[in-house]
């Protein structure tokens, strides 16, 4: 069949526009991914819910823990840091051939480096730890405050970086090449935003490379040993998949899947799925320091726990 010259010019013009668009949509995964790491650097208060389900076999024992998170953090460049966690957790165990159930509602106030607790419900079938039960039972709806003394030990307070120190972070963390796209699934709608859906995969040496920088920069506290596994972790994760917003770059949802061996779980048996959903960017979060508090002491608690 002859196709006549003059439907030569515009044949070949719709092809090249038809490829410039999907290439557009779909060719573009480097671009997008760096501007989604520029887009971090630039949050400064988010809302979002976090799900994990977690499964896993450790000798004759297994475990079934399930945890639903919803979480507000505003963390200005300049200005009080605050954060707010109300999370529901369901756990169900085999032990001893025995079938323990349990389920606990908490809320975590973190207002710069004070940190609030407050314990809503708590159920469990440990018969071992029914002491322990009545003894919180009591601090039902009260929110307590972490001593100075538990913070300093357990929870790792970042500095106040410089202008300097800020632009130097934000340029090592774009630079990294910590992820990249895998898999170009298309654009998708979520909330009636419309993002660019990737597979993503971590790279190992990349992960050690950027911890062992931002450690030399004071960012974060860590030895050559938690660094080393900070990268085997990640570069284990499978099912990886990022919704990137198409105009804005932010994050509206993430997924990931771990099995392996931590812990001394079995890592034939051992899962952890994990569902991560932005809900509101760079908008004004509400979190105040609760009205009445109580130190929390940590030593009581102990006191109570019978094994």
């Amino acid at each position: 069949m002859k196709v006549k010259r003059r439907f030569v010019a515009p044949l070949i013009f719709i092809l090249c526009v038809t490829l410039l668009v999907v290439y557009g949509q779909f060719g573009s995964s480097g671009k997008v991914i760096r501007k989604f790491k520029e887009r971090i650097t630039e949050i400064q208060s988010v809302e979002a819910s976090v799900v994990v389900d977690m499964w896993g076999v450790n000798g004759d024992d297994t475990l079934h823990l399930n945890a639903d998170l919803d979480l507000a953090l505003s963390h200005p460049f300049y200005g009080q840091k605050k954060m707010n966690v109300i999370a529901r957790i369901k756990g169900e165990t085999d032990k001893n051939d025995q079938n323990l159930d349990g389920e606990a509602v908490a809320e975590l106030r973190m207002i710069d480096d004070h940190f609030f607790i407050k314990l809503d419900q708590l159920n469990f079938d440990d018969p071992g730890l029914e002491n322990f039960k009545i003894f919180l039972e009591g601090y039902y709806g009260r929110w307590l405050e972490l001593t100075r003394d538990f913070v300093s030990r357990h929870i790792y307070l970042k500095k106040q970086r410089t202008l300097l120190e800020e632009a130097a972070f934000k340029k090592l963390f774009v630079k990294s090449r910590l992820f990249r796209a895998s898999e170009v699934y298309g654009t998708e709608e979520i909330d009636g935003k419309k993002v660019y859906h990737y597979g993503v995969v971590f790279n190992r040496g990349a992960v050690e490379g950027y911890f062992e920088k931002a450690v030399g920069m004071g960012e974060y506290s860590l030895t050559d040993l938690e660094i080393k596994k900070a990268g085997d972790f990640l570069a284990t994760l499978e099912d990886v998949e990022f919704w990137i917003g198409v105009d804005d770059y932010n994050l509206y949802r993430a997924t990931l899947t771990f099995q392996g061996n931590q812990d001394g779980m079995n890592p034939e048996t051992q899962q952890i799925n994990l569902v991560f959903s932005g809900k509101s960017f760079n908008n004004e979060v509400i979190i105040e320091t609760p009205t009445e508090t109580e130190l929390f002491q940590s030593g009581d608690l102990l006191k109570k726990i019978k094994y």
